[in-house]
């Protein structure tokens, strides 16, 4: 049950909304009280409005699709399609309240950004979403362990966070990529993210199953290998996410160049391994290959590096690039 209330003076002025979610577990809800539950609510528009919603097509679909730039027959999930729930960025992020319940306590409550997250994902009827800790909302982070078994380079727990996100599980390959990152967790030089299996309820109805876990991005990279998020240069699926641009074209003309040389020749393999980490990018294929990633390679994929200064006693601040596992989107 979620109650929202919002208080008026005589000269008509209105205070903010204040919302609440109730669970009585006392019947159906009963089977929920042992997990983590997340509660996401927000004003219906943000989410089904045609013209500002995140959550569905909306206008801007029909608009294209109206517009001499329609493609027919294009199969959903292709970049030129237009659609309210393709957009990204800051513009198509909507305030909302967010709060976590473990086992039963809240342990987390706060107005949070929120936004769709994924690639073909984006089309699936239950989606998924990036969450938004910022000032303007109330708080800067979320605060919170519920990753338990979330700790930076250094064996510390990381309890706050700037971005988490909300990955919909809407079919088996979702349990895949859980188990998956259980057995790829521990590799010293292959790059996950700390997840749990959570229940979701949007605006007070049950949306499903979901994964809670950390956002890749600069920040990710802050917290958990030490590294300035400033310093941060990060590829996600052949794009910059994060530090300057022309990181992402000197390492893909790197890439094109290398592909051609014989790596077998010793000199040359050490201008690759000065430049990438190795064993990290062996990691990320052996990975990739034994869970039968068929959306891998191109997408699904990540690389970041340390552009700043060498960080004493650090190896992750080295400079060459390291490679993240295909459980990000």
């Amino acid at each position: 049950m979620v109650v929202r209330a919002v208080a008026k003076d005589e000269k008509g002025n209105f205070s903010e909304v204040v919302s609440e979610t109730y669970f009585v577990t006392d019947k159906d809800l009963n089977r929920y009280k042992d997990y983590t539950v997340i509660s996401l609510v927000t004003n219906p528009d943000n989410l089904f409005s045609p013209d500002y919603g995140i959550y569905v097509t909306g206008t801007m679909f029909q608009e294209w699709k109206n517009s001499e730039d329609y493609i027919p027959y294009l199969i959903f999930g292709d970049s030129r399609i237009k659609g309210n729930f393709y957009m990204k960025g800051s513009d198509w992020e909507r305030e909302a309240q967010f709060t976590l319940f473990d086992k039963g306590e809240v342990a987390v409550q706060q107005n949070v950004g929120i936004r769709i997250k994924g690639n073909y994902s984006r089309i699936v009827p239950q989606k998924s979403f990036n969450i938004y800790a910022k000032k303007k909302y109330g708080k800067k982070t979320i605060d919170t362990d519920i990753l338990e078994d979330n700790y930076d380079i250094n064996g510390n727990l990381i309890t706050s966070y700037t971005r988490l996100s909300l990955r919909s599980i809407y079919d088996d390959s979702r349990i895949r990529d859980l188990i998956g990152r259980d057995l790829f967790y521990s590799r010293q030089n292959l790059t996950s993210l700390d997840s749990k299996l959570s229940i979701v309820f949007l605006n007070g109805e049950y949306w499903g199953a979901y994964l809670i876990q950390e956002k890749l991005s600069d920040d990710f990279i802050e917290s958990n290998y030490l590294i300035p998020s400033k310093s941060v240069s990060l590829i996600k699926d052949n794009e910059n996410e994060d530090g300057p641009e022309e990181e992402v074209t000197k390492f893909k003309e790197f890439c094109i160049e290398y592909s051609k040389k014989d790596l077998a020749d010793e000199t040359i393999y050490k201008e690759v391994e000065n430049y990438i980490n190795v064993d990290s990018l062996i990691e990320l294929y052996a990975s990739e290959i034994y869970i039968s990633n068929n959306d891998w390679p191109g997408k699904n994929d990540a690389e970041f590096r340390n552009i700043g200064e060498k960080i004493e006693g650090n190896e992750y601040s080295d400079g060459r690039w390291r490679f993240a596992t295909s459980i990000i989107n």
